[in-house]
């Protein structure tokens, strides 16, 4: 399986190379190669998904590597936030209008390295390594922004490489410092990087002395606090979101679904991967230091959509109202809460991803997000209307959608601990509903009317983005019917899901990394743990 999976990180660099090399001078060429790794990629970490055995990992091995060869780890939590980010990467790259893009062969082979380091990202159970890729991701984010994005580009990508610089530093100092803890604590000759053991011996080891007991009882706190802040910021919880905005609206549509639809899924992934293993007891008596903050960014995120009429801005204030909402499963510490927050963050992906892909294909023909621009839209353009309900069914939790099973095992598990922060997530849906039926309504409803594309102010390079017309083509639609698929599949068969999840879950609820004597199953017999 290691060998597996660093071929599979190792799929899109290669990726890269090969863009750069064929397709500097061929847009069109560019873009089909890396369609070709991407579809590679996005079919081996489905394969992984399917035949991956929960009970594979339960007993682990330690590397002694501290570097190199890198380790890597598959197990319910990651495996299906790999499948997302392939499935994205794949989706990215297709809704690219080649013609639109100046050097098409960087711009892709960013967004291949963006992959790479992603699926490095929630691979790894090496912290050097996490946050190498963790890096990676983060610069090849800032030139998808900086280079491709809108007029304000560069103003945005400086705020977001400072912002998620402050949050990945405040957790890498966390980390060194867990990791020099452990050094002394244990007295062994050697460093330990690898997160699977450093979960394990901690508790031994702090219970081993009154020295060690001693040492941890004044230095765990700063631990949890440079973690948990550090990832904080990624996630984004309020009110640390503020460089969100600015970011999501300036990217190029491809930045922005990999921006909100996996990118920003490291920060509740590190949580749940290094915060409630390593901090059992801090995670439960602090939790309301991130439910209240999440309750408040579900509403607020929201209610900021609801004055919004540019459809990225509108993503990007939906991104915090969905992730916080995620937040609140998380600190459940409920297995329902917790299997119902993975859910949450694969299906916003979807979900969003799709009504990202329809974003794209409205500016590519209008040159213009702006939602009061169109009318009626619905019976000229009858493939993109459906494909933006399935992703809005989904996004405002309409049955037989993965959001639908997300909300409702979110809500549960939030419910048995904390009534009242399930009612602030059920009133952001209502929020939502409203939102989005709004903008269907105004967009597709109505007397057809679309905008004028002909503008005087216009370069020829933006002129010639509208030459694609009609409704979604065969691209497109190829772009959007796996992230379709997904989401119904989920939906209609949710243990598919949860089948993989469940074994890794109840291990961090147990507070320890050998499996639990019984594991319990998310079904419908006991939905209500």
């Amino acid at each position: 399986m290691s060998d597996i999976v660093s071929s599979l990180v190792l799929l899109p660099l290669a990726g890269a190379i090969t863009v750069l090399v064929g397709g500097r001078a061929r847009p069109r060429a560019a873009q089909g190669i890396a369609t070709s790794f991407t579809a590679a990629a996005l079919v081996a970490t489905i394969w992984m998904a399917v035949t991956h055995d929960p009970q594979a990992d339960v007993a682990p091995s330690h590397s002694g590597a501290i570097f190199y060869p890198p380790t890597w780890h598959i197990d319910g939590i990651n495996v299906w936030l790999l499948v997302l980010t392939a499935l994205l990467t794949y989706a990215a790259v297709l809704i690219t209008v080649t013609r639109a893009h100046p050097r098409t062969d960087l711009y892709l082979a960013c967004l291949l390295t963006l992959e790479a380091g992603l699926l490095g990202v929630f691979a790894t159970d090496n912290l050097l390594w996490f946050f190498f890729f963790w890096e990676v991701t983060r610069v090849a984010l800032f030139f998808l922004i900086g280079g491709w994005g809108g007029t304000d580009r560069r103003p945005a990508a400086i705020k977001f490489f400072l912002f998620t610089l402050v949050g990945s530093g405040l957790t890498f100092a966390g980390c060194g410092l867990l990791v020099l803890s452990h050094y002394w604590m244990s007295g062994s000759a050697e460093f330990t990087l690898n997160l699977r053991q450093l979960i394990s011996e901690l508790p031994q080891l702090v219970a081993a002395s009154s020295a060690n007991t001693q040492y941890w009882a004044g230095i765990e706190l700063w631990l949890f606090a440079a973690i948990g802040l550090g990832f904080a910021i990624q996630v984004p919880l309020f009110p640390l979101h503020i460089w969100l905005q600015d970011a999501a609206v300036e990217a190029p549509t491809a930045g922005l679904l990999m921006l909100c639809g996996a990118w920003i899924k490291i920060g509740l992934y590190g949580w749940l991967r290094l915060l409630l293993p390593l901090f059992p007891g801090l995670c439960g008596d602090l939790a309301g230091y991130f439910l209240w903050p999440a309750a408040i960014g579900t509403i607020y995120g929201v209610m900021l959509a609801l004055v919004q009429d540019d459809l990225k801005r509108l993503t990007a204030n939906l991104t915090v109202s969905y992730a916080s909402f995620s937040v609140l499963g998380l600190f459940s510490s409920t297995l329902i809460g917790i299997n119902g927050s993975l859910l949450a963050l694969c299906s916003h992906g979807l979900s969003l991803g799709i009504v990202i892909c329809v974003t794209s294909a409205l500016f590519t023909r209008f040159r213009t997000r702006e939602a009061e621009a169109f009318s009626g839209l619905a019976s000229r353009y009858p493939r993109l209307a459906g494909v933006t309900f399935v992703g809005v069914a989904s996004l405002i939790a309409l049955p037989l959608t993965s959001g639908f099973v997300a909300t409702a095992t979110v809500s549960m598990g939030v419910a048995r601990i904390h009534p009242g922060f399930a009612i602030t997530g059920l009133v952001a849906l209502v929020l939502c509903t409203w939102c989005f039926l709004r903008v269907m309504q105004r967009v597709f409803g109505g007397t057809f009317r679309e905008p004028v594309i002909d503008h005087p102010s216009w370069t020829p390079q933006e002129s010639i983005t509208h030459a694609i017309r009609g409704d979604l083509n065969l691209r497109e639609m190829a772009a959007v019917l796996p992230l379709i698929l997904a989401v119904l599949c989920i939906g209609v068969a949710p243990q598919l899901f949860f089948s993989r999840t469940e074994t890794a879950v109840s291990r961090i609820i147990a507070g320890q990394q050998s499996p639990p004597a019984a594991v319990e199953r998310v079904d419908d017999r006991n939905l209500d743990r």
